[in-house]
């Protein structure tokens, strides 16, 4: 029983670091030079869920993925949806992925 409990708090430690995406949010990957979001919607279990997610991850990238087999969901960092994410509740959480080393 402790076994699942340790094996429990590691896969929430090693789960994506994430902070609430709003407008200075935003405006903060802008000047960093990010180009597009990739968005992944999990459930409440931390699956991939698009139909009903529990929350949002976006993922900020600064090129387009070439490769064809990496290509999935992506949102311009300009575009009207994500401008209105970051201002407003929509009922979904919007979270963005924060890595210090890496990321942001």
């Amino acid at each position: 029983m402790q076994k699942i409990a340790i094996m429990r708090e590691k896969k929430k430690a090693n789960f994506y670091p994430a902070v609430p995406f709003t407008r200075m949010m935003l405006e903060q990957l802008k000047e960093k030079g990010y180009k597009f979001l990739q968005i992944k919607g999990y459930a409440h279990n931390n699956r991939i869920d698009y139909i009903q997610p529990y929350y949002l991850m976006l993922i900020p990238f600064k090129e387009f993925p070439k490769d064809p087999h990496d290509i999935e969901i992506y949102e311009p960092i300009n575009s009207e949806i994500l401008s209105s994410w970051a201002d407003d509740e929509m009922g979904v959480k919007v979270m963005v992925f924060h890595d210090n080393r890496s990321c942001l």
